[in-house]
C-alpha cells in the first residue's frame, strides 16, 4: 500500500467567499422574480374576483328591479328626489279583477264591493287594499277616494261566480273604471340610490314622502346619482320606466340601461 508523503496536504472541501456572494446574488434575483410573478398573479386573481362580484351584484339588482316594476299598479310609479337620494317608488298589484258593483259618487256610501270571481283566490288577503281607476301617482299615495282598505278579519264571500268584499268603512269611489277593473294592491316599494348604494325599502306606509327607513342593501359601488326616470302614460302609449345604473369599482365600470313598460289598463 502506498502511503502519502509526509509533507502532502489535502485540499479542504467548501465554498469560497466569492462563490457564496455569487450564490446569494443569484438567489436574490430569483426571489425577486418569483415575488413579482406571484404579486402579478395575485393581483390578476383579485381584479377578476372583484369584477365578477361587481357584475353578479349589478345583474341581480337590475334583474330584480325589472321583475318587480313589471308588477306595478298602473300610474303608481313615481320618482322622488331628496338631497342626494333619488328613489323609484311603486305600488305592486297582487291581483286584478273585474268588479260588478262598487259605490261611486253621487251614490250612497257603502262598504260592499262585488267582483267577478277571482282567477286565483289564494292570493287574496285582507291586508291588501282596493284601487279603482288611478290616473296619477297622487291617486295612489294621497287620499283621492280611489284606494281604500279592506276590513281586517274578513275574507271573500263567494257565491256562484261572484265574490263580495267588505271595506274598512262605508265609502264612495271617485269614478268608475272604463273597463270595470279593480286592483288588489300591496304596500308601496321603493328602490333608492344614495351614497353609492342601491337599497330596497318596504313597510313604511303610504305617504307623499320618501321612505326614511334604512332599507335592504341590493348593490354597492353605484356610480349613478340620478339613474331613474318615469314617462307618464298617455292615451297612445304606456308608462315607461327607465334606469341607467352605472357600477364602478377599482377602475372597472359597468352600465346597465333598462326600460320597462307599465301597461296602461286602469
Amino acid at each position: 500500500m502506498i502511503k502519502p508523503a509526509p509533507n502532502c496536504h489535502y485540499k479542504s472541501m467548501g465554498f469560497t467567499l466569492l462563490e457564496m456572494v455569487t450564490v446569494i446574488v443569484l438567489l436574490g434575483v430569483l426571489a425577486a422574480g418569483i415575488g413579482s410573478f406571484i404579486k402579478v398573479g395575485s393581483q390578476i386573481y383579485l381584479d377578476t374576483t372583484n369584477r365578477d362580484e361587481l357584475t353578479a351584484s349589478a345583474r341581480f339588482a337590475v334583474e330584480r328591479l325589472n321583475r318587480e316594476i313589471r308588477t306595478a299598479l298602473p300610474n303608481s310609479v313615481r320618482v322622488t328626489l331628496s338631497g342626494s337620494r333619488q328613489c323609484l317608488e311603486y305600488t305592486p298589484s297582487v291581483i286584478s279583477a273585474v268588479y260588478l258593483d262598487i259605490p261611486v259618487a253621487p251614490e250612497a256610501a257603502s262598504d260592499q264591493v262585488t267582483i267577478a270571481r277571482l282567477f286565483d283566490e289564494a292570493l287574496f288577503s285582507d291586508s291588501l287594499r282596493v284601487a279603482v281607476y288611478p290616473l296619477t301617482a297622487s291617486d295612489v299615495y294621497s287620499n283621492n277616494n280611489k284606494v281604500f282598505d279592506i276590513k281586517s278579519g274578513t275574507g271573500l264571500n263567494t257565491v256562484g261566480n261572484q265574490s263580495s268584499i267588505t271595506l274598512s268603512s262605508a265609502v264612495t269611489f271617485a269614478a268608475d273604471s272604463p273597463t270595470s277593473r279593480l286592483f288588489f294592491i300591496g304596500g308601496p316599494v321603493a328602490y333608492c340610490v344614495n351614497n353609492g348604494t342601491l337599497t330596497r325599502h318596504t313597510g313604511y306606509g303610504y305617504s307623499n314622502f320618501q321612505p326614511n327607513n334604512t332599507g335592504v342593501l341590493m348593490a354597492k359601488y353605484v356610480a349613478s346619482s340620478t339613474p331613474f326616470n318615469v314617462t307618464a302614460a298617455t292615451h297612445l302609449r304606456n308608462s315607461t320606466v327607465t334606469a341607467a345604473l352605472e357600477f364602478a369599482r377599482d377602475g372597472d365600470s359597468l352600465t346597465f340601461n333598462t326600460e320597462v313598460q307599465i301597461p296602461n289598463v286602469p
